[in-house]
């Protein structure tokens, strides 16, 4: 079974990567909103597809903005996943 799209990305995962870039526990994350965008190779058959996720967290008490690329590999359910959240610093 392939990834669905709207099934690929979770808070989780979001949070994980806030805590990397922020250098702080998850558990002093809250998501506020989030949202992700279909980018390159969406229904193109690529090997990977590349999403865009957007959003705003409380962190330490701290409203942030954060905007990030995923790439995101195509696997069977069966299969190891991969997923690398990294830091976008541009227009979505």
């Amino acid at each position: 079974m392939a990834v669905e799209q709207d099934s690929k990305i979770t808070e989780d995962m979001i949070k994980k990567a806030l805590a990397n870039q922020f250098k702080v526990p998850e558990i002093e994350i809250e998501i506020l909103e989030w949202k992700s965008g279909v980018g390159s190779g969406a229904a193109d058959n690529f090997a990977c597809d590349m999403v865009s996720i957007k959003g705003t967290a409380k962190i330490k008490g701290s409203i942030q903005e954060f905007s990030y690329m995923t790439k995101l590999a195509k696997v069977k359910a069966d299969m190891l996943r991969s997923v690398d959240i990294v830091p976008y610093f541009g227009n979505i």
